[in-house]
């Protein structure tokens, strides 16, 4: 899809799914739709940082087979949107199993600089999560 594409998707009727869902709306989220759900994130565009504000909002999860850490990694947004992006990882790294470390780090060391006190935040939840401290 083309950026303007994306956008209208977006503010269409995505944006205010996705808010709806997170207060009940139709249906509370149940652990199945939340991965498949935070896969949008790396298609989502200029869209990203709204989407991950509603994103870091979903319950923390277990999430063992998501294509979202491959995508990210590949994915310019994370140079463009870095503070939302170490958002998203912080979320992350509270939801995804051990062998996801390495992917959280790859993306990591993609950021450009960012807030001391955001990239504290990272390194905490980076250690809770067993993600190797190298950004290298």
């Amino acid at each position: 899809m083309q950026q303007e594409a994306k956008q209208q998707l977006w503010d269409g009727w995505l944006h205010r799914y996705w808010q709806d869902r997170l207060q009940g709306v139709l249906a509370p989220l149940d652990e199945a739709e939340i991965p498949r759900m935070l896969e949008w994130l790396p298609q989502l565009g200029d869209a990203f940082p709204d989407a991950v504000a509603l994103a870091t909002r979903c319950p923390a999860i277990r999430i063992e087979h998501s294509h979202v850490l491959h995508e990210l990694h590949k994915s310019e947004l994370v140079a463009r949107f870095p503070v939302e992006t170490a958002e998203l990882l912080i979320y992350l790294a509270n939801c995804t199993v051990g062998y996801h470390a390495a992917y959280l780090a790859k993306i990591d060391a993609l950021l450009p600089p960012i807030p001391a006190e955001l990239r504290g935040r990272v390194d905490e939840a980076f250690a809770r999560a067993g993600v190797p401290k190298d950004r290298n």
